[in-house]
């Protein structure tokens, strides 16, 4: 019985729904996105991007192609050698790189600067700060690097500067200040 009445309940409920009048939904436009975007500073240019409901969308294998990452996708598990293969589902593989700029500005003295070469330091100089986290053993303090020396702290001055938002290091700097440390710095 009260099988019964509970399918005869749903049975007028979806009858009186079935008459109802319906609602049109509101689709949000699509607007094609409407501004530059940069990476490390250089212009990329992101084709089919989209503002759609106040998000933006970007296909991931743009985003890839224009950052140096490998997008792929796996159905299944890979079978590998000793140690094992990729598991399934979207692999993005983040090689690490150094990117460089030629003819980098330094406006921080009396009188401009030009360098042929320099190394952007941006992201590991903002992650590895001491405004941010005072706790790494490798931290980057000013145009100063601190690094362990036994039982004490080292401080190696480097000329670092601003040039469009972004930190930049003469290359010959960077090679004997900085980069000695670098595997270390990012193993914190």
């Amino acid at each position: 019985m009260k099988k019964r009445l509970t399918a005869a309940v749903l049975a007028i409920f979806m009858g009186v729904g079935a008459f109802l009048p319906v609602a049109k939904a509101e689709a949000s436009p699509i607007q094609p996105l409407q501004f530059p975007t940069y990476v490390n500073g250089t212009s990329v240019n992101l084709q089919n991007s989209i503002i759609y409901g106040g998000h933006t969308y970007v296909k991931l294998r743009d985003i890839g192609a224009a950052t140096n990452m490998t997008i792929d996708f796996l159905s299944q598990n890979e079978m590998g050698g000793p140690g094992g293969g990729r598991l399934a589902g979207i692999q993005i593989e983040q090689p690490s790189f150094i990117y460089t700029k030629k003819n980098v500005v330094d406006y921080s003295g009396s009188q401009p600067v030009t360098y042929d070469k320099c190394v952007d330091i941006t992201d590991v100089y903002g992650k590895y700060n001491t405004d941010k986290n005072k706790s790494y053993q490798y931290i980057f303090d000013g145009e100063t690097l601190i690094v362990p020396d036994g039982a004490t702290k080292k401080t190696i001055s480097f000329k670092g500067f601003n040039y469009q938002g972004r930190m930049y290091v003469p290359v010959d700097e960077y090679r004997d200040k900085i980069q000695p440390y670098m595997v270390d710095i990012c193993m914190q």
